[in-house]
């Protein structure tokens, strides 16, 4: 089915009640993923990767990295991969932007975007 009449049909779906719809939008939903994971496979970013996706999300700049991971050389080196961070740097990371204080301890956050789980 081509990709137009793939959507048109979903859109159309999505605006029933009728069970059996409700029923095809599911099976098509799952048609759909299957097709997505065996075109579109994710790969696991790599720590520079996902540290700029970080600093762009949370608009930091290398100098506002220097206090969480220790000096400007530590964060040159962790920003070209050739240094891991250490559980001392992944919490100060984690406290600077994604510190919600009583949310998390409730559990009512949930992370959204590409590294979520």
């Amino acid at each position: 089915m081509p990709a137009g009449c793939t959507k048109k049909l979903i859109q159309k779906l999505m605006g029933s009640s009728d069970p059996k719809d409700r029923a095809r939008i599911v099976a098509q939903a799952r048609l759909v993923e299957a097709y997505e994971r065996s075109k579109l496979p994710r790969a696991t970013p790599t720590l520079p990767v996902l540290l700029a996706y970080i600093m762009d999300q949370h608009r930091l700049s290398r100098a506002d990295l220097v206090p969480l991971l220790g000096t400007v050389n530590r964060v040159s080196e962790v920003l070209s991969g050739k240094r891991d961070l250490s559980m001392t740097m992944v919490r100060r990371l984690r406290e600077r932007c994604w510190d919600y204080g009583d949310e998390a301890a409730s559990g009512n956050v949930k992370l959204l975007g590409p590294f979520a789980s």
